[in-house]
């Protein structure tokens, strides 16, 4: 078989696939699935390989972020300690599908703000493809205050009000 047109990002999802939570074995099983698709098509695009790991990594935030602060709380007891608490786990997993909801909110302006002004939609895109590349494990999250301050930034440059 030739290599695949999308190598480098569809090693970027295999990453990122290896890295899920054992906490969510339908969204790896799910994982695995698109990224055999796009593996064995060979005219998938960059983006498409992108908008699947961007709809696994969404998926997986929650349960990364909470299982992240679990073991960073009772980190002196240990990961059979941490895996105890289960109901502080889901309360966590809340939190994060909050935190979730206000940064794709935060994306959705930022993404209207590229059909604003056609001379910034390329750079504004790339910026917001950068930011969902951060729903995965292999680039940094998405901040929150980070996406604000773009869309403050961007609506400055655009003569609008913030």
């Amino acid at each position: 078989m030739d290599t695949h047109p999308q190598l480098a990002i569809l090693d970027e999802f295999k990453i990122a696939i290896d890295k899920l939570p054992v906490t969510i074995p339908e969204v790896k099983k799910e994982a695995e699935q698109l990224y055999a698709d796009l593996e064995a098509d060979q005219s998938a695009t960059e983006q498409q390989v992108h908008d699947a790991l961007v709809k696994i990594g969404k998926q997986v935030y929650p349960h990364r972020k909470a299982t992240k602060e679990l073991m960073e709380k009772y980190a002196q007891e240990g990961a059979e300690a941490a895996a105890s608490h289960m109901d502080e786990y889901k309360e966590l997993v809340a939190k994060w599908s909050e935190e979730q909801q206000k940064i794709e909110a935060e994306i959705t302006e930022l993404r209207e703000l590229a059909d604003k002004d056609a001379q910034w939609t390329e750079t504004i895109t790339d910026k917001v493809n950068v930011i969902e590349e951060g729903w995965s494990v292999v680039e940094h999250d998405p901040d929150l205050y980070k996406i604000k301050k773009d869309i403050e930034y961007w609506k400055g440059k655009l003569g609008m009000p913030n």
